[in-house]
């Protein structure tokens, strides 16, 4: 004697069958439209074909290409201008103009930047702007 086999009967669905479409009506995907590939570069290269790293300044907040802003970073309480951009340890970055100094100065963003606490001197940074 073979057992018998009992499958099992698939539960009922409970969502609605699918409304049919109108003889007429069809679905159409709509193309796909792109930029054109000019405006997929960074704008600030002008057409270059290469990226070119963007940092974002602590003073206006504001992103800019790495060559228009200017390094610095802290060396125990003071900060030290890195024009190369080499020294090692935490970088931030900065407008080079007074502006961006006094906002930066005036939010407190120094110590956040470099996660150094606030009793950071930046006499050195604000003598290299001035000239």
């Amino acid at each position: 004697m073979q057992p018998q086999r009992i499958t099992p009967k698939a539960p009922a669905s409970k969502s609605p069958a699918p409304k049919a479409l109108a003889p007429n009506a069809h679905h159409t995907p709509q193309p796909l439209t792109l930029p054109p590939k000019s405006e997929w570069l960074n704008p600030c290269q002008e057409g270059s074909a290469t990226m070119e790293p963007l940092r974002t300044c602590v003073g206006c907040r504001s992103r800019a290409p790495q060559t228009h802003l200017l390094r610095f970073v802290a060396r125990g309480t003071e900060l030290v201008v890195d024009e190369a951009a080499v020294l090692p340890g935490r970088g931030a970055w900065i407008h080079p103009n007074l502006d961006c100094y006094h906002l930066a100065e005036k939010r407190r963003a120094f110590g956040r930047a470099l996660r150094a606490g606030n009793a950071i001197d930046t006499t050195h940074l604000e003598k290299w702007l001035n000239g």
